[in-house]
């Protein structure tokens, strides 16, 4: 098990770039010597084959397996990690900043997700009902979804999305795409 000690023996960590950095040439306790952890000495942690999951976060081999980046900047701060999940705040999951970083239950990480590719109205809730020829709106609240009605204007269907968004505490940028814009 990683510790708080262990990660700061190896690694460095700038809350306000985000930015990890080798500490050691060789960490006290290593477990996979072909790493040649001498190159990497004073170099940004991540850098060296931009290592990223499947998911899109930035990971380091570290202690014989990978560990995310975000997850880490949890252990380097508070001690521990994080006991459920972690949520880049602007949805870039490669921002590792301390602003950008929050611990999140499944629900409130769930309540800031950026717009869906599949959007076909650049509204996230508001579709384009055919049969009605108007604009439909709702909000998912799992396990159920909440209708708002329709509306002959899209942006009267866009706000009434964003104001059941609100009312029920999904996060501000909620809809919102990579660059931070909301919809």
């Amino acid at each position: 098990m990683i510790t708080q000690e262990l990660l700061k023996e190896s690694l460095s960590y700038n809350p306000h770039t985000g930015v990890f950095m080798w500490r050691l040439s060789r960490p006290r306790i290593h477990f996979d010597t072909d790493l040649g952890f001498n190159r990497y000495h004073s170099k940004q942690a991540g850098n060296e084959c931009l290592s990223v999951n499947n998911k899109g976060y930035a990971r380091v081999y570290l202690f014989g397996k990978y560990r995310d980046l975000h997850r880490l900047a949890f252990l380097y701060i508070n001690g521990k990690f994080p006991t459920d999940q972690v949520d880049h705040i602007n949805h870039i999951c490669t921002d590792n900043r301390w602003v950008n970083l929050r611990h999140a239950s499944s629900q409130e990480n769930n309540r800031n997700k950026s717009l869906s590719s599949s959007n076909t109205s650049g509204c996230v809730g508001v579709v384009f009902h055919k049969k009605l020829c108007k604009w439909q709106a709702q909000v998912h609240i799992k396990p159920k979804t909440l209708y708002l009605g329709v509306f002959s204007n899209f942006f009267d269907a866009c706000c009434a999305s964003l104001s059941a968004r609100n009312k029920h505490g999904f996060h501000e940028n909620h809809g919102a795409t990579k660059q931070g814009e909301l919809s």
